[in-house]
């Protein structure tokens, strides 16, 4: 019996800052949608469908069959691979030609991003309990699971930050990168001070989980 992904949003904390609907603009239109997904908006909790309005303070949680492609109203676009779990309640519009600034909040799983080009001042994140990679034109993956964060680029550029140190590192076109805790100590996280090339393996598996294009 497939279990109730929406027993999974209350689980990961989600349905926090739902009730704040009321203050929420429209920050992104569901495009496709694959198997099991729920959003949680105006207070409630349904499954996902196309054509539907994503506000500025909605959750998103795909179920161990779902995917989700999320078009922003900017031209980015957020893929959601299966069992994962995302906020978008710190997404605000950063100026008036549309763009959007700020941070999808990572819960869980994996997310695919493809950030339209946009103005220098833009700030768009995607945020994990692990670390941050923040991008402003690209095409990236970001993984949070519980043995660490992986991030990789298909194309131009992510800077990747650990959430527990002052340090960055810059990936480009085919580079990668892990986050992990330590195994002596899970609040100190190590990461390598340059990215790798990540093997066609690892990429075809990434690709394939997280594109609906």
């Amino acid at each position: 019996m497939r279990r109730p992904i929406a027993t999974s949003l209350v689980a990961a904390g989600l349905m926090a800052g739902s009730c704040a609907s009321a203050a929420a603009v429209t920050v992104g239109t569901i495009v496709r949608v694959q198997g099991e997904v729920e959003i949680v908006q105006a207070g409630t909790i349904a499954p996902a469908f196309v054509g539907q309005a994503v506000d500025s303070a909605a959750n998103i949680r795909s179920g161990a069959d779902g995917k989700v492609l999320v078009e922003l109203v900017d031209g980015s676009t957020v893929t959601l691979a299966a069992d994962t779990a995302v906020s978008m309640a710190e997404l605000v519009p950063a100026s008036p030609d549309g763009f959007l600034s700020g941070i999808i909040d990572l819960v869980s799983g994996a997310v695919r991003v493809l950030a339209a080009p946009s103005p220098e001042a833009r700030r768009l994140e995607v945020r994990t309990g692990m670390g941050v990679a923040a991008v402003r034109s690209t095409r990236f993956f970001v993984e949070a699971s519980p043995a660490g964060m992986a991030v990789f680029v298909w194309a131009g550029r992510v800077a990747v930050s650990p959430a527990s140190a002052a340090m960055t590192v810059e990936l480009t076109e085919g580079e990668g990168i892990d986050i992990k805790p330590s195994p002596g100590n899970s609040a100190v996280l190590i990461m390598p001070d340059a990215p790798t090339k990540w093997s066609a393996p690892r990429i075809a598996s990434i690709d394939e989980r997280t594109n609906m294009q």
